[in-house]
């Protein structure tokens, strides 16, 4: 209810008819892809509707609640892969399609980091993730497993998107800049003149490096993990 000027408890104002929560989300969702979900305010989302920000409050809530809206629906839309298939291709499949909806939606990465797979679909997520390993054996570690597999996606979209924002207090993030600072270095440094040319400067040149090379990274973490798990799982993180 609101108070109108005369003293008065009001309904609050709903908005145009047929506005709904699911196309205030749909509606955030896009200014999401195009924007990032810290790139448009609640005005910029009510001018897109073309509503007042109150008819926004009244069907989703703050800007806090559309934000978990926004970030609960792309969660929820990654693709699993087969609950029969083996857990190392399972994450294969099912990280490339999360780092697909990360790299296409900038911001989502970093929401996810700070808040954790807190809204439903995050949390099946994670239900498929720990079952695909249990079922490949990892027991009472198949937490630990899960959290280094996911992880690697999240942190590795999240830095990415950090390096698109410009005009920060620290400088420019992009990776030209770091590459003209490591060319700088790389002549008095044998360990930067590596780092140069065998990572930065092709992903540099190549942007499509980046993505191989996070699959490349999954795949030597996995084959990782199941050396442990051949192992015994002897290392402990006690």
């Amino acid at each position: 209810m609101a108070i109108s000027a005369g003293g008065a408890a009001t309904a609050r104002d709903p908005g145009p008819k047929g506005l709904d929560a699911g196309k205030v989300v749909e509606a955030a969702t896009r200014l999401t892809r195009e924007h990032g979900l810290t790139g448009w305010s609640m005005r910029d989302l009510a001018a897109d509707l073309n509503v007042a920000t109150s008819a926004i409050y009244h069907h989703v809530g703050d800007r806090a609640a559309v934000l978990r809206e926004v970030v609960a629906g792309l969660v929820a839309a990654v693709k699993r892969a087969d609950p029969e298939l083996d857990w190392q291709e399972w994450f294969e499949q099912t990280l490339s399609s999360l780092w697909g909806m990360l790299r296409d939606h900038r911001g989502v990465a970093h929401w996810l980091m700070m808040h954790g797979p807190t809204t439903a679909g995050a949390v099946d997520l994670v239900d498929a993730g720990i079952a695909s390993l249990q079922r490949g054996g990892f027991g009472e570690h198949a937490g630990f497993a899960h959290v280094l597999l996911l992880n690697q996606v999240i942190g590795a979209a999240s830095l990415a998107d950090d390096r698109r924002v410009g005009g920060e207090a620290d400088g420019d993030r992009g990776r030209g800049t770091m590459l003209a600072d490591f060319e700088r270095l790389a002549p008095v440094s044998p360990g930067m003149s590596a780092l140069t040319e065998s990572m930065l400067r092709p992903v540099v040149d190549r942007p499509a490096v980046l993505e191989r090379y996070l699959q490349d990274a999954l795949r030597t973490t996995m084959k990782g993990l199941a050396a442990e798990l051949a192992d015994g799982w002897k290392t402990s993180r006690s």
